[in-house]
């Protein structure tokens, strides 16, 4: 059942983290998307900790993106704020907009709150339309 699985997923994230050779590459994604979806505090500075310690921009984007799949809604204003931080380069504006639209498959009204608080900032993604239209939908 669902307890089996995320179990499994713990269990292959913490031997992620104590050798990151013990996990396929293509199955990182997974692993980390649904530990990321139910994680608790711990787990999250865990998360964010490789994402700090990323090495290229393939492990800095799947770190970011299971991070955005936070259900703990403490925990998804804790991830926006990393999407909306320093942490995202100035040229990497547009990743913004993406990463808050994470957010809102799990926590639309946090999503929206962002994205309406930071609409200056994040206007510039050229997907504006279809990302904005896709958070509306989420939210209502």
């Amino acid at each position: 059942g669902e307890a089996d699985i995320l179990a499994e997923a713990k269990r292959r994230f913490d031997a992620y983290l104590a050798d990151p050779a013990s996990l396929n590459p293509d199955d990182q994604a997974v692993v980390l998307s649904i530990l990321a979806t139910n994680a608790d505090q711990p787990e999250f500075e865990s998360l964010h900790g490789l994402l700090r310690s990323a090495h290229n921009e393939t492990e800095l984007d799947r770190y970011l993106r299971a991070l955005m799949r936070v259900r703990d809604p403490i925990l998804a204003q804790q991830a926006l704020d990393i999407a909306l931080s320093k942490e995202i380069p100035p040229q990497a504006d547009a990743i913004r907009l993406q990463l808050i639209l994470g957010v809102s498959e799990q926590n639309p009204a946090l999503a929206w709150a962002a994205f309406r608080d930071h609409v200056g900032r994040v206007a510039s993604c050229k997907f504006l339309t279809i990302c904005l239209t896709d958070i509306l939908t989420i939210s209502t």
